[in-house]
């Protein structure tokens, strides 16, 4: 009997020992893998919903890659939309360049009529040009005023027909300016004929005829000069037909810029360009 206690006390003390041994165990194991988890957890990437700061002039890093996220700068901020008309119209080698003109329909005088069209100029202008009218017809020239002031609404009408014909803006510039770039608007520019010669009306033969002729030598005696000659700074196509007044000071200021643009080296080279100094 004895021995059947002694018996059932050893295995009694033998599984306890073998608990207490399998729970140090495991809660052993626990612990080690508690501070496991803390240091991967230490050693990793803040939260995406973290909130502290990151340091100065360090780029942001995302806890999902290894490399480094720039950070893009901000947007610039518009000022306002571009003017379209001066954005378009830049000097290059290729293409024309036009100023800009302010359209100045005050003090105008009646000079003549082409057709149905009333032609008027500035009274400065005007005043020189009938002078020079009476003058040429004293030597057997019939110089007829074709058109002078323009308005922005009408040099709008002629640059879309130039683009219709033409097929291009680009193309449509090489021959008109558009509307707020033509000297037409200043009241100081007109295009002369030959009365005598219609067929030869603002096309490239007029240069061939007397009245281009004694233009060339008699025009600026009475202020007026060509305002796109052959290879002009402008890059603008030649028209003999196309004069300006510069016989006064406000005339004179109005067309500086275009008086005084630099010409190109072919330009120079072939020496077509006259001196146009006033």
């Amino acid at each position: 009997m004895k021995n059947h206690q002694g018996s059932s006390l050893s295995a009694f003390w033998y599984w306890l020992r073998l608990i207490a041994v399998t729970g140090s165990m495991i809660l052993l194991g626990m612990l080690i893998y508690s501070r496991f988890d803390m240091k991967r957890w230490s050693i990793g990437s803040a939260p995406a919903t973290s909130s502290a700061p990151m340091p100065m002039n360090q780029p942001a890093s995302d806890s999902r890659s290894s490399q480094p996220v720039t950070k893009q700068p901000p947007k610039p901020k518009h000022s306002g939309p571009k003017k379209a008309a001066e954005a378009s119209w830049v000097p290059t080698r290729n293409t024309p360049y036009h100023l800009r003109y302010n359209e100045n329909s005050k003090d105008l005088i009646l000079i003549g009529q082409f057709y149905d069209v009333k032609v008027f100029l500035s009274r400065d202008a005007a005043d020189a040009f009938l002078k020079m009218q009476s003058a040429a017809k004293r030597d057997g020239i019939d110089l007829q005023a074709v058109s002078g002031y323009r308005s922005h609404k009408d040099q709008e009408k002629l640059f879309n027909n130039q683009i219709i014909k033409r097929g291009s803006r680009l193309e449509a510039s090489r021959l008109s300016a558009p509307a707020g770039y033509s000297e037409h608007h200043t009241g100081y520019a007109l295009d002369i004929a030959d009365a005598k010669d219609q067929q030869a009306i603002l096309t490239l033969s007029f240069e061939q005829g007397k009245a281009f002729r004694w233009l060339q030598k008699n025009a600026l005696a009475y202020g007026f000069e060509l305002s796109f000659p052959k290879h002009n700074p402008m890059n603008v196509s030649y028209e003999p037909w196309h004069w300006r007044f510069v016989g006064s000071e406000a005339a004179q200021e109005t067309f500086r810029a275009a008086r005084t643009m630099p010409q190109s080296a072919e330009q120079r080279a072939m020496g077509t360009v006259p001196d146009q100094s006033y």
